[in-house]
């Protein structure tokens, strides 16, 4: 997701993104209200490059906010800004930014940058499905039939969230489902569920308990036959 109030500034960045291997898509946002109504809306990139200074919500907000969210908080965020001073990049840097970029766009250094942030977002995320089938000598068939129990497992879950409240029931649900998320590489399910075993909030839950559905759609659409 490309974030700034300058459309030429989003063209040139735009270009450069598309110049990155499996970037599939990039969807731009003109402020950073934009941006965060489409992240609360269901968006989920790969990576955020927003602006600095703009409009309405600025970049430094949208990377708190982000911080802050309990889906959303491991999201990397590269920070945009023509401005080189040492206290907004500190600023930057204290806040948890992935990366930080200058206008004007030098092509090499920001791709170099971006390509790091995405690779580091990949090998935080889940185990390559490939690796997964080998390490449990499992074909594509049954590797999908265990990942959709997952997937009912999360939604049942889900369902009960209300009922169950923090009780014992609950908690032996997300335990399972935390279990299996390990067992099957899926690593930023397995994180978003620890932090839901120590919080009871259930708003807390139905998110990262959608977000663990989500996660498992993710797998279950790369999990074809692949390179033993």
């Amino acid at each position: 997701m490309l974030v700034d109030d300058d459309e030429i500034a989003r063209m040139s960045l735009s270009n450069i993104v598309f110049r990155i291997a499996g970037v599939s898509g990039v969807v731009e946002a003109e402020d950073g209200e934009q941006a965060w109504a489409l992240l609360e809306g269901g968006l989920r990139p790969a990576l955020c490059c927003c602006d600095i200074r703009m409009p309405r919500l600025d970049g430094l907000g949208v990377l708190q906010r982000i911080r802050s969210h309990p889906v959303l908080r491991q999201l990397p965020v590269v920070l945009i800004s023509s401005a080189s001073d040492r206290e907004t990049v500190q600023s930057a840097i204290a806040s948890g930014v992935a990366g930080y970029i200058l206008k004007p766009f030098l092509a090499v250094q920001t791709q170099a940058t971006l390509e790091r942030v995405l690779v580091d977002r990949l090998a935080t995320e889940a185990e390559p499905v490939h690796v997964t089938r080998r390490r449990l000598a499992m074909d594509s068939d049954n590797l999908q039939r265990v990942l959709r129990k997952l997937r009912d497992d999360a939604a049942s879950a889900r369902a009960k969230v209300d009922d169950a409240g923090s009780g014992d029931d609950h908690q032996r649900r997300l335990q399972n489902l935390h279990s299996g998320a390990v067992l099957l590489g899926l690593w930023r399910g397995a994180g978003l569920l620890n932090e839901a075993i120590k919080d009871p909030s259930p708003a807390m839950h139905r998110q990262i308990l959608d977000e663990l559905a989500r996660l498992v759609d993710v797998q279950l659409a790369a999990s074809g036959p692949q390179p033993a």
